[in-house]
């Protein structure tokens, strides 16, 4: 199996220990490093978890000092970091470098692709860095060698999603998205399906071997609950002062909500009703204006039929022609293809008959008498007797030679006519199918000419179209529509900025009016205060003064005149106007005592009760005098609150008024708004409608164009088929020509062969018979047999020629008169088709051309027509709406959109209808809510107002509760109406929801958390491998569990969220009822009381549970791990975890993972055998750390390497070829700078 992953780490001038060197730790197989302390050994270390993305802040150690890990790994522009690795398609190189920049430096990162052998240690490269150049200037000069090099990356978060190849960080930058994928698919460890999320905090966890537990269990959050947000724990607050607040503004609520809308309303009626004046005269002018339109449409409805019409006509007389012509050409080729027909006919007659055959043999007739004429001698002559045999013998020789010639020449001139005949008809064929062939590119020319205009014509079309759809635009009328519709949504934001100016300024006002009133009202609760407590002062001194008989006072001053001396300094003043308390006067005690005690009270001065009655009488008088100008203060500051509470009513009507005006001018601009939407939109359709129609007549067109070309190809096609089939009746007519003259020269020379044969076979018969009349002169009975037959079939022969000479002659005739004309048939009959398919072409294009025009007028006129119905429709419309308008005198408005006008007028006027109704019905709502309380201060101002409105227009009282009265008293509410309790609720409201919502926030991200952890201890339970191979080890687990139920907030917090969550959803914008307030209360107080932290890891405990020998063993914090029985085993069991913690967050096997183990010396060896065999078995490096090795361990490492005064020492005899290149490299630096141990 392929095994990725980190190769060697390579040091140039970094952190203090090896600054001005070259260093290299290979990481590919097991590694130990050793060393003194402060030699550099766990700083190199904490470079593996900056392989893996590692934030940085995280890796500094207390041997860095206070130094950033910028400062510290790379302190000069030389510094570089490499870390070389190995991936599916080879070795690449992670580098890290100072980026230097004027003011600041930063780190940046890039990948290399190559071994840093064949990259930055190459000899040209060597060469750079040996001289001291940046890191940034190498890695470019690499990139120019053609090795591909990535650019700059600025963040480490950006590296780790490229190393890692993580899924999530890849695409958290959408622009950058595609980039940084494919720079993880060149660069990226592992293959396109390796995840390995978080495993940098893991190795950065294993590194940190004194707070295992809690680094595993902060590693543990930062992976597994990374996603969860925990809303911030709420503050307490001064809950008992809000619930108040909401409770006194409780009572408020019903009423003033339906008065204030009810002005809202009735404001917004009165505005609307001028706007519906202004509309009115608006949709006049523009009736106007548009009945002039539609008396233009309907003309152009009829010019449309009429010009319809005519091209009907236009097209009925030319189809007319066309279709004559059509017919005559149907004839004519029909009669043609009939004589044809007709010639082939003849021709089949003939040849069934076998008349050619006997004409061919009628040729040789005479031959035929004379071998008749022969043979018939022959027969005479063997039948009869000879006497003289040798003399008739040699005479018979001479007379056969010599017929025998004259008959052979007669043979031979008739082959050489035959052969002359077969040559010449042979060149008129060939001459027939040159001229045909010619004919063909004429007639393809011609057809492609006659149809040339009617492809430009539709050419021209398709570039006319394509021009008006690439500068399709709103014509001239439309953007001067536009543009007006621009002007007045302009002008209505003008109108509605200054109006909100205006309520800005009467808000200001308004606020200042309301601050006079409260201080008039918070002067007149003080002056009130002084004055009722003057009074209750003089009613006490009245009282005292006048105490009712009966009472212990009345009875001391009847029966002890020195009781305000003594008793009366000490005595509870209430006791003293009681009539219950029996009072009875015994002064036959020595001495005054009070219960038995003597008292000194000739010091203490006698209370208001105990005083003189001319004292008191004196202090009443001061009292009335106080109270009253007390009264007169009071009475005063009324008079203020009076006047300011009429200036802050007057304040409020004026900010009613703007705000009116202001949801007037709202709702011009939104009329205006949607007058400009309409326009553009009704631009854009117009624009559309044009662009879609050119587009589909275009795409039609298009297609017409491409049809017609088609049909011009097939035309062409026709054409060439046509020829094909008279080359092909042609060649089947020359094949038969060909034939006949073949058969003709063919039997001629047949003939010629046979007279041959049969001359050569006579003189053989003549020999013969000359030698058998030499033996005996007798004559052979066969030669008789065969001389009669051959006599018999030569007169059957002639005879059937001589019965037939009659039709060889009408054959004859036919085939030298009639026949010939089979060539030209067939030419006529290309001809005819090929007129035929132009006319009949013709008349299609006319039909589709007309077929075109009439449907563009008939377009024309169903857009007209529609447009002059929907222009009907809505000016019958607009005229029944002006009727239900009182429209007064014209205010010369100017015409505007019909449609707009007509449909902004109907929602106008259904608007007023339902405000009317709306109005009326909260109003006659808020005075039966004032009749409820009839001695109200309320009822009686609503009273006051309502005479003062029936004295001011001068109605009687007859007319209260009319509809126009009512509509008229609807404005003296605003009278009554309070502004602060709106104000104030609303602010309450907000609080309430404000802090609900965090207490719901809160329980629902602490809910989140519970249900996490449960599912990751799960998760984790089931998911992670624990074959830990560990002996007197079992049972190792993992487990999570939430310490949120334990907080003193959580059942409160709980109630409280069902509860609102319940009542929120229909109640978001009311004040929560009593039963809500006590559960919130509580929430606040249980949030006082809580202890529970603000953290993800603060809500979590952790433990590790394992069974060792036999005994059970948790362990929840550093310190039980520190404190268990056996730490070698604990840790290995930890080790474990950690092991299938990595391979549960990097499932590849393929992808080796390196570890970084410092002070693995403390482990004994037997539990470092197991350790290195756990990490093997899950394909895990361990790169370890401590001061020295001892022999015993040597074994487990196959690299062993020694930090001495900044130079590597390594036990190993030959370099790996990996690093032989490197190697040499660092030799010869060190041999430069100074004498040291390297390989």
């Amino acid at each position: 199996m392929e095994r990725y992953g980190l190769e060697q780490i390579i040091l140039h001038h970094s952190f203090k220990q090896v600054s001005g060197r070259t260093v290299s730790i290979p990481c590919n197989t097991r590694t130990h490093l050793g060393g003194e302390n402060g030699a550099g050994k766990t700083s190199t270390l904490a470079l593996i978890p900056a392989f893996y993305g590692q934030e940085h802040d995280r890796l500094i150690n207390r041997g860095s000092g206070k130094l950033s890990f910028l400062e510290y790994y790379l302190p000069t522009p030389q510094s570089l970091i490499i870390f070389e690795y190995r991936r599916d398609d080879g070795l690449c190189c992670a580098v890290m470098y100072r980026h230097q920049t004027t003011d600041t430096s930063q780190i940046r990162y890039r990948f290399v692709k190559g071994a840093a052998a064949a990259t930055f240690f190459s000899d040209n490269i060597k060469v750079l860095m040996s001289s001291g150049t940046s890191a940034g200037d190498v890695i470019n000069a690499i990139a120019d060698t053609g090795i591909s090099v990535s650019g700059p990356i600025r963040t480490i978060k950006d590296y780790r999603a490229i190393i890692q190849r993580n899924p999530r960080l890849l695409s958290q930058k959408a622009a950058e998205a595609r980039k940084m994928r494919a720079l993880a698919a060149e660069f990226g460890l592992g293959t396109a399906n390796s995840n390995m999320s978080h495993i940098e905090k893991l190795t950065n966890v294993v590194l940190n071997k004194s707070q295992l537990m809690s680094s595993f269990k902060e590693m543990i959050c930062d992976t597994q609950f990374d996603h969860i947000h925990l809303h911030q724990r709420p503050n307490a607050i001064d809950s008992r002062g809000l619930i108040n607040d909401i409770s006194s503004v409780s009572d408020f609520e019903k009423e003033t909500d339906k008065m204030r809308e009810c002005l809202v309303l009735d404001g917004q009626r009165q505005a609307n009703d001028n706007h519906i004046r202004s509309l009115g005269h608006a949709l006049t002018a523009t009736v106007a204006l548009e009945e002039e339109r539609l008396s233009a449409l309907r003309q152009e409805i009829r010019d449309t039929e009429n010009e319809i019409i005519r091209l009907q006509d236009a097209h009925e007389d030319s189809q007319s022609a066309l279709k004559r012509a059509i017919a005559d050409a149907r004839i004519d080729l029909e009669k043609t293809e009939a004589d044809y027909d007709d010639l082939h006919s003849q021709r089949e007659r003939y040849d069934q008959s076998g008349t050619p055959e006997l004409a061919r043999k009628a040729d040789n007739l005479a031959i035929l008498r004379a071998n008749e004429a022969e043979a018939k001698i022959e027969y005479e002559r063997l039948s009869g007797q000879q006497n003289e045999i040798r003399e008739q013998h040699e005479a018979e020789k001479r007379r056969l030679q010599d017929e025998h010639h004259q008959r052979r020449g007669m043979l031979l001139e008739e082959i050489a006519k035959a052969e002359k005949r077969l040559a010449e008809a042979e060149q008129k064929h060939e001459r027939t199918v040159l001229t045909e062939q010619a004919n063909l590119g004429n007639k393809i020319a011609e057809f492609r000419e006659s149809r040339q205009a009617g492809r430009e014509l539709l050419q021209n079309r398709v570039i006319e179209l394509e021009t008006v759809i690439n500068n399709i635009g709103p014509s001239q009328h439309q953007v001067e529509q536009q543009e007006l519709a621009e002007a007045k949504v302009a002008q209505a934001h003008g109108a509605r900025d200054k109006t909100r100016e205006d309520i800005e300024q009467c808000g200001h006002k308004l606020r200042l009016a309301a601050q006079a009133r409260q201080d008039a009202l918070d002067a007149l609760k003080d002056a009130e205060a002084v004055h009722r407590i003057r009074l209750e002062n003089r009613d006490e001194l009245r009282r005292i003064m006048h105490p009712e008989d009966g009472s212990w006072l009345s009875q001391l001053r009847q029966q002890d005149p020195q009781w305000a001396t003594k008793l009366g300094k000490v005595v509870r003043p209430d006791l003293l106007y009681r009539k219950d308390l029996a009072p009875e006067y015994q002064a036959s005690a020595a001495v005054p005592s009070l219960y038995g005690w003597v008292l000194q009270l000739e010091g203490e001065p006698a209370p208001q009760h105990a005083l003189a009655e001319d004292e008191l009488q004196r202090r009443l008088q001061t009292l009335d005098e106080e109270v009253s100008v007390a009264k007169h203060a009071v009475t005063a500051i009324e008079k203020d609150v009076k006047t300011s509470t009429e200036q802050l009513q007057d304040r409020e009507r004026e900010l009613e008024q703007v705000k009116i005006a202001l949801n007037s001018h709202d709702r011009n601009l939104k009329a205006a708004q949607s007058e400009l939407q309409l326009i553009s939109d009704r631009i854009r359709k117009a624009v559309d409608d044009t662009l879609t129609k050119a587009r589909t007549e275009l795409e039609s067109k298009t297609r017409d164009l491409a049809a017609y070309t088609v049909a011009t190809d097939e035309g062409v096609a026709e054409i060439t088929r046509d020829h094909q089939a008279l080359l092909l009746e042609l060649k089947s007519h020359w094949a038969d020509s060909q034939q006949n003259l073949t058969v003709d020269l063919e039997a001629r020379t047949q003939s010629k062969i046979e007279a041959d044969e049969q001359h050569r076979q006579r003189l053989a018969r003549l020999e013969d018979a000359y030698e058998q009349a030499c033996r005996d002169t007798g004559i052979d009975p066969q030669l008789i047999s065969d001389a009669r037959k051959r006599l018999a079939s030569l007169q059957a022969e002639i005879k059937s020629i001589t019965d037939n000479l009659d039709e060889i002659d009408r054959f004859k005739r036919w085939q030298q008169v009639q026949w010939p004309r089979i060539e030209e048939l067939q030419a006529r009959i290309a001809s005819l088709k090929g007129s035929l398919g132009q006319l009949l072409g013709e008349q299609r294009e006319h039909e589709r051309v007309h077929k075109a025009a009439v449907e563009a007028l008939r377009d024309k006129r169903s857009y007209c027509q529609n447009q002059s119905r929907d222009l009907d429709s809505g000016l019958g419309l607009a005229r029944n709406l002006l009727e239900k308008i009182d429209l007064g005198e014209s205010d010369g408005a100017a015409p505007g959109d019909l449609e707009m006008l007509t449909n902004d007028l109907q929602e106008r006027l259904a608007a007023q209808h339902k405000l009317r109704g709306q109005v009326l019905k909260m109003f006659r709502d808020a005075k039966a809510i004032i009749n409820r309380y009839d001695s109200s201060q309320i009822a009686m101002a609503w009273k006051k107002r309502t005479r003062e409105r029936q004295i001011m227009r001068g109605y009687d009282a007859s007319i209260e509760g009319t509809e126009a009265f009512d509509l008229e008293q609807v404005s003296d509410i605003r009278g009554l109406l309070d502004v602060e309790i709106p104000m104030l609720r609303q602010t309450l409201v907000g609080n309430f929801i404000s802090e609900a919502s965090r207490f719901e926030n809160y329980y629902g991200s602490l809910r989140v958390v519970v249900a996490e952890v449960e599912a990751v201890s799960r998760k984790l339970g089931r998911q992670i491998n624990l074959d830990q191979r560990i002996e007197s080890l079992s049972d190792i687990r993992i487990r999570l569990t939430p310490r949120i139920h334990d907080d003193e907030a959580w059942e409160p917090l709980k109630a409280f969220v069902k509860e609102w969550e319940d009542w929120k959803l229909l109640n978001r914008n009311e004040l929560p009822p009593l039963d809500l307030l006590r559960l919130f209360r509580a929430v606040d107080d249980g949030l006082r009381a809580a202890h529970a932290g603000t953290s993800i890891a603060s809500l979590i405990d952790m433990t590790i549970e394992m069974r060792e020998n036999d005994r059970d063993v948790i362990i929840r914090t550093d310190n039980d791990f520190a404190s268990a029985s056996s730490t070698g085993l604990t840790y290995l069991a930890i080790m474990a975890i950690f092991m299938s913690m990595t391979r549960y967050l990097c499932p590849d096997q393929s992808v080796r993972i390196t570890w970084p183990v410092d002070e693995l010396g403390t482990l004994s060896e037997n539990n470092i055998a197991r350790l290195a065999d756990m990490l093997e078995q899950h394909n895990l490096t361990m790169i370890s750390a401590c001061p020295t090795l001892d022999s015993g361990l040597r074994k487990f490492f196959e690299n062993k390497f020694r930090i001495h005064k900044g130079r590597i020492q390594e036990f190993v005899a030959t370099p790996t070829p990996a690093t032989s290149g490197i190697r040499e490299y660092l030799m010869s630096q060190t041999q430069e700078e100074a004498p040291t141990h390297a390989g």
